[in-house]
């Protein structure tokens, strides 16, 4: 099948995508096969060296298509790579989520520079899946950035297709789960670690995370960042949000020209096109990213609690629970890109939230952005190493999670008071409503049961809220807009 028609397939796919199950294997294919002279070779250029980490296996790496939610509702389809290490009977899951791209294959699927991660850490022992994300690789449409829902699911869904692959292969792993990634990437694997704790742990079972500088505080230290009067290395990031938040909501704005001044507007939909890399578009940007923006836009902006890109920021925090799994935040205070105070917000939430399980490890105190992820990476992986059990039973089946997933349902979302439930597996059964706003506040809470129960939602404000409806072997989370 040739380049263009597969991605016509996915495009298809996409479309009737309602037919795919979350996390189904669409298509596997090896794209990489390296003996151990390679991973020498890789080991030299990525300045590593073989004492710190260990040279046990060839690796085989493959690109897998899987199915997964989209933001706005129906199923569409993703890619990323899986790095095996051959002839391990039983490997640890390593999970890595990959940094801040712009270029549509500039991935783990295309051997990108971070899937050498993936090969040194498969080369010592762990069978690595790294997600491309919505929108990157093979996937469709604009990728979402720094949305953490579709971050999560992307990650998950990746997770399930790899070991559907494991199985088909017969390919052994064992039940440690170890998370973690840089940038976007500590990002994407928090919001995931809280997915799974909170939605799917009969599914998922967290050994360790260890998110590292990711921008947890997206409505607080990096709202401040892009809408101060000081220059910024990444001016790039500030459009890139805003597209992938009109991605995944789609009312962030009408057109460009209502957020961005001329020529701005044209620039960014020029070059934030999956064609150029991140560098490409900050050269074409101001130094200062509000300088880029419509001064109304900005004003509204500013001085409405409820504007929609308000909104989004604050959903999509990564603090807002309390991890139960051991995690590390690491992060360098020198870093001038994502700020450590991203790593001190999350931790100091975890902690309010009641957390006993999370430490904040500070790497360096000078180095910046780029240079701190070698050194975090490096670090994180030699924790990851002391927990790591070499005598295991291998798994070599995909868990039933029927009644992991219930099919419930709340709606209409957003709503102007009333919500309705359904799908939950018994509806004879009472199940309780909890309704929380996005700081872990309990708001209301009720019993319902029935066919569709309905529950009045009028007596709270406008605003973004998570319903929790909770049964007898489920709990089933949803974020609900009040208009």
């Amino acid at each position: 099948m040739t380049t263009r028609t597969l991605r016509s397939f996915l495009l298809l796919v996409s479309f009737f995508g309602a037919h795919l199950a979350n996390g189904q294997l669409i298509k596997d294919s090896l794209i990489a096969d390296f003996d151990f002279d390679d991973i020498d070779s890789i080991f030299t250029a990525a300045g590593v060296f073989p004492s710190l980490v260990s040279q046990d296996y060839e690796v085989e790496v493959y690109r897998i298509t899987y199915s997964t939610p989209h933001p706005q509702g129906g199923t569409t389809t993703a890619t990323g790579a899986l790095a095996v290490p051959k002839g391990k009977a039983c490997s640890p899951i390593m999970v890595y989520a990959h940094g801040t791209i712009a270029e549509r294959f500039d991935v783990p699927s295309y051997l990108s520079t971070e899937s050498v991660i993936g090969i040194i850490s498969a080369t010592s022992g762990y069978l690595v899946v790294m997600p491309d994300y919505l929108g990157l690789g093979d996937g469709p449409g604009f990728h979402p950035y720094v949305h953490a829902e579709s971050e999560a699911t992307a990650t998950l869904d990746m997770l399930r297709a790899s070991r559907t692959f494991c199985t088909n292969q017969q390919i052994g792993y064992s039940e440690q789960l170890f998370l973690t990634g840089y940038s976007q990437g500590g990002h994407a694997i928090t919001a995931a670690h809280q997915m799974m704790q909170e939605q799917f742990s009969n599914e998922f079972q967290v050994t360790a995370s260890a998110p590292m500088a990711g921008p947890h505080d997206l409505s607080g230290v990096m709202q401040d960042l892009m809408t101060s009067n000081n220059a910024y290395d990444q001016p790039g990031y500030a459009p890139y949000i805003v597209l992938g938040y009109q991605e995944a909501y789609g009312n962030i704005y009408n057109n460009l020209s209502d957020v961005f001044l001329a020529p701005y507007d044209n620039i960014i939909a020029n070059f934030l096109n999956g064609q150029f890399d991140l560098s490409a578009v900050n050269s074409q940007l101001p130094a200062v990213p509000r300088d880029m923006f419509q001064a109304s836009w900005i004003n509204d902006f500013q001085n409405d609690s409820l504007h929609p890109m308000r909104v989004a920021l604050r959903e999509n925090n990564t603090y807002n629970w309390a991890p139960a799994d051991s995690m590390r935040l690491y992060h360098c205070s020198g870093d001038n890109i994502v700020p450590y105070q991203n790593s001190t917000v999350a931790f100091n939430n975890f902690v309010a939230n009641g957390t006993t399980t999370v430490s904040q490890i500070d790497v360096s105190a000078t180095l910046d952005h780029g240079p701190c992820a070698a050194i975090a990476l490096l670090a994180g992986k030699i924790w990851f190493d002391t927990m790591v059990n070499d005598s295991c039973d291998p798994v070599v089946s995909t868990p039933d999670v029927s009644v992991a997933i219930p099919a419930v349902k709340v709606f209409p979302n957003p709503t102007k008071g009333a919500i309705q439930i359904t799908g939950y597996p018994n509806s004879s059964i009472p199940v309780t409503l909890r309704v929380y706003n996005l700081q872990g506040l309990l708001l209301h809470q009720t019993s319902v049961s029935g066919n569709n129960p309905e529950v009045q939602l009028e007596h709270l404000p406008v605003g973004m809220y998570l319903v929790e409806v909770a049964g007898e072997a489920f709990v089933y989370r949803q974020k609900v807009l009040r208009q």
